[in-house]
């Protein structure tokens, strides 16, 4: 039954125009950023080859970041969701349908296109090394191990991260307001976390970057254009420990939006208990704001 649902979701999200959308913006942005000098992301650097492991790593480091979000928030809430809003839960439910299989199995079709958006602004780098009008002094050869790291390494981790706690909190709420909410509280921290950076604190810091941002410009801070032209960062050091926090965060969201998901009738029909807590604490400060005022 995983395989015909898992199908079932890539049928559905097949037919939904954002997964192009998306796929088509970052894929133009990413190609601007390799062939012309006036567009930018993540600080790439003009003083070495356009397609140095430093710029690919780092451009699709960013990539992640913004895919991990938006298609997170785009693709990972809706199988919880979807359901529910089109009141047609009662059916799966009513069925010999297994939980396994009915969460998984939506949940890692909509992970497959979470991944396609991220592989399409990939492509964009990657095409953008064979045109014609970038000078061949700033081109150095093919790397594409470069992609490889930048994949298995931030990106894969990146995107389950971001797509289990948007998973989990759609699965705790029901509410597609909660998964844009925790999309902005994610682009604050990531803001200050940013902001915060110095040589004093960056190694602090690259701990605490979800993204693992700040732990890539620690590796290499004090590398040479030569360093940036030929080596891949080391999986080491703060930056090692970065990607291990952020998989047991993944895997924490995970198990707990499998463990408060109720496969039954109650779960389409009430409220969860983190509804009724969050509404009690805003009926709370309610009352207390008018014996405030009285």
């Amino acid at each position: 039954m995983f395989a015909e649902i898992f199908k079932f979701e890539l049928r559905y999200h097949a037919r939904q125009p954002l997964v192009y959308v998306i796929s088509a913006v970052l894929f133009l942005l990413n190609f601007g950023a390799t062939v012309s000098d006036n567009i930018s992301i993540g600080g790439t650097l003009t003083n070495i080859n356009i397609n140095s492991p430093f710029n690919i790593i780092i451009v699709l480091a960013n990539t992640s970041f913004f895919t991990s979000l938006f298609a997170g928030v785009a693709y990972a809430s809706s199988p919880a969701l979807r359901d529910f809003d089109h009141n047609i839960a009662e059916i799966f439910l009513t069925t010999r349908v297994k939980k396994f299989d009915y969460l998984f199995g939506r949940f890692c079709g909509a992970l497959i296109f979470c991944f396609i958006v991220y592989l399409a602004a990939a492509f964009g780098i990657f095409l953008g090394e064979f045109m014609p009008w970038i000078d061949p002094d700033r081109l150095g050869p093919l790397r594409l191990d470069a992609y490889w790291f930048a994949t298995w390494a931030i990106a894969l981790p990146n995107i389950l991260m971001m797509a289990a706690l948007v998973f989990l909190i759609a699965t705790l709420t029901r509410s597609l307001l909660a998964s844009f909410l925790t999309l902005f509280l994610i682009l604050v921290v990531q803001s200050v976390v940013g902001s915060l950076v110095d040589p004093e604190d960056i190694r602090l810091l690259s701990l605490l970057d979800p993204f693992g941002l700040v732990a890539l410009s620690d590796t290499a801070r004090y590398w040479t254009p030569f360093q940036m032209n030929e080596q891949i960062m080391p999986v080491t050091g703060n930056f090692l420990y970065n990607r291990l926090i952020v998989l047991v965060f993944m895997s924490t969201f995970t198990l707990a939006a499998y463990h408060y998901f109720t496969f039954s009738l109650d779960f389409a029909t009430e409220k969860t208990k983190f509804k009724k807590f969050f509404l009690q604490v805003l009926k709370s400060r309610r009352k207390l704001s008018n014996q405030f005022l009285l």
